[in-house]
């Protein structure tokens, strides 16, 4: 599983950190799942991502961190 530190010294412009239904999904994530999806949101919140979601069919997304700079 790729991490947010992978994403960040790769240099990509974008990271699809989930693809699913995250409100639903958490329940049966791994421990590891939601700690990625917490780091990406703190991340976030310290500005080095924009977080949003891509509606790729019924109930399924795409949710992606986007790099600031």
């Amino acid at each position: 599983m790729k991490t947010a530190q992978d994403f960040l010294r790769n240099g990509e412009s974008e990271f699809v950190y989930h693809t699913g239904f995250l409100a639903r999904d958490r329940q049966r994530m791994t421990k590891q799942q939601r700690e990625m999806c917490n780091q990406m949101m703190q991340l976030a919140l310290e500005g080095y991502f924009h977080l949003f979601q891509r509606r790729i069919g019924p109930n399924k997304f795409e949710y992606i961190a986007r790099r600031i700079h």
